[in-house]
């Protein structure tokens, strides 16, 4: 039995010692290949080339695409020294990676021309052009051929940790959302609110570039981690009044249209009080009515104070919409009779507060004329109450005041003697305070003066008849309202 194998192709030779029967050698031709033999590949002197094949093609098998691209790009020569080998290393190409196909696909005709004839040239090819690629290859040293491996490994490991790089651990920045007030006040600022989220891997930074209907007014920048979030506001202003679209570049979908408003102007259009007069008999509570208008776009505040005569006796702040009006209603007290001066804020109004009282019938309001024997009689035949008043002739203050009701009839007695003048009023809603009517009051003077006298024997006794007639010196026409007493 021979061990021994051809040193052409590496095939084993038969017992016998006859040729071998791959390329047809026989054993006394065969002869060592001196670069399969080379003293600089000792190794491969040891283990023979039948025993350095199989591990060989197992490496190139597992060679990756870009290692290929060059292959297909070697000499002639080369290409013609892969055609001669042997079928169980096509069998490995056959097994490669799927993306090492993808780049042999990519490689030049030539090269493909070379690979679809790779198993039949394997067969067919002459001794010599396998035992010249078993030469080519034999003579690379074990550290060239591992170095020329480590090399294109690290190129192709170099590429793609490049390409990992800049697609899976750049920064990826992301708008999820932009809010801002609709509606603002002129003078006030523009505030977007951004989130703003860096969906990749590494840090870095981010423009947001602010739009008022399309034109850019302002940029910010940005800089998050990786995965990181953040809300970012963004002040605009400057803005006039109107309206507007605002938003961020490479964003249109999140527009925002913001109405930037006139601000909030009041005026106080008109008060009222209500009664008035008042009578405060009947209540001393009044009602104070004020309307409010807003004449700006904005909604705004208003403080209302509520004054009488000058001290502050209620406050209020309304809230009104632009545009709006709104009526305020306030409830005071009111003290005493007389005269109050209402305010809210700078409004004035003079409000008249009665004492409604009526006297009975006969009775005196004034009386400093009494210590004589005279007397007085008055008919009062009207609708309405009336008041009888006496002066000194030629003088204004009244010495005596008598209440007489309508349709009745009463006495006076105990008038000292002398000349008077007669004055009358009547009217409805006797003020006791202000001692007039405070409705339909109508002011009137007799003609003659009134002359009372008396003695130890007699007295005089005068009779006033009021809606029966001119007698007893009764006025026969409408009476003068100016004619009238201070009482």
């Amino acid at each position: 039995m021979s061990d021994q194998n051809c040193e052409k192709c590496g095939a084993k030779l038969p017992a016998d010692g006859g040729p071998c029967p791959n390329c047809g050698v026989s054993a006394a031709e065969t002869k060592p290949d001196t670069a399969v033999d080379s003293p600089k590949d000792p190794e491969a002197r040891e283990t023979g080339e039948s025993k350095r094949k199989p591990r060989l093609w197992a490496a190139i098998g597992a060679i990756p695409g870009r290692t290929w691209t060059v292959l297909s790009k070697l000499p002639g020569r080369t290409w013609a020294a892969l055609k001669a080998a042997p079928g169980k290393t096509w069998t490995l190409l056959r097994k490669l990676p799927g993306k090492t196909w993808t780049v042999l696909k990519a490689a030049p005709a030539r090269s493909w021309t070379v690979l679809l004839g790779v198993a039949a040239a394997t067969k067919a090819a002459p001794g010599r052009i396998t035992g010249a690629w078993t030469s080519w290859w034999g003579s690379r040293s074990r550290r060239g051929k591992i170095g020329l491996i480590a090399g294109t490994a690290s190129a192709i490991v170099a590429v793609g940790v490049a390409v990992f790089l800049f697609f899976f651990l750049r920064p990826v920045f992301v708008v999820e959302g932009v809010e801002t007030e609709d509606a603002i006040v002129s003078g006030e600022d523009v505030v977007l609110s951004v989130d703003v989220a860096n969906t990749g891997r590494t840090t870095g930074d981010y423009e947001l570039r602010a739009l008022v209907d399309g034109e850019e007014v302002l940029s910010e920048l940005v800089t998050l981690g990786g995965g990181a979030e953040e809300e970012v506001s963004i002040s605009l202003s400057g803005l006039d009044v109107g309206h507007y679209d605002v938003a961020l570049a490479d964003w249109p979908d999140l527009v925002q249209e913001v109405w930037v408003m006139t601000p909030a102007e009041f005026e106080i259009e008109w008060i009222q009080v209500q009664p008035n007069p008042i009578n405060i008999t009947s209540s001393d509570e009044a009602d104070v009515l004020v309307r409010l208008t807003n004449l700006g776009e904005a909604t705004g505040s208003y403080g209302l104070d509520v004054s009488l005569d000058g001290e502050v006796v209620d406050s209020r702040e309304v809230e009104i919409e632009g545009g709006h009006s709104t009526s305020e209603t306030f409830t005071v007290t009111i003290a005493e009779p007389g005269s109050c001066e209402v305010e809210v804020n700078d409004e004035r109004l003079e409000v008249e507060i009665y004492q409604i009282e009526r006297p009975k019938n006969g009775e005196k309001l004034v009386s400093k004329a009494s210590g004589g024997s005279n007397r007085l009689k008055i008919k009062n035949n009207r609708d309405e109450d009336g008041l009888i008043i006496l002066t000194k002739s030629g003088r204004d203050e009244p010495v005596l005041v008598v209440y007489v009701r309508a349709q009745s009839t009463c006495t006076v007695r105990s008038i000292k003697s002398g000349v008077y003048d007669c004055y009358y009023s009547f009217g409805e809603g006797y003020c006791a305070y202000r001692k007039e009517f405070t409705e339909d009051q109508v002011w009137g003077q007799f003609d003659d003066p009134m002359k009372l006298s008396s003695s130890y024997r007699s007295y005089t006794v005068m009779t006033l008849s009021f809606g029966g007639g001119s007698e007893g010196g009764l006025p026969t026409g409408e009476p003068d309202p100016d004619d009238s007493v201070d009482l």
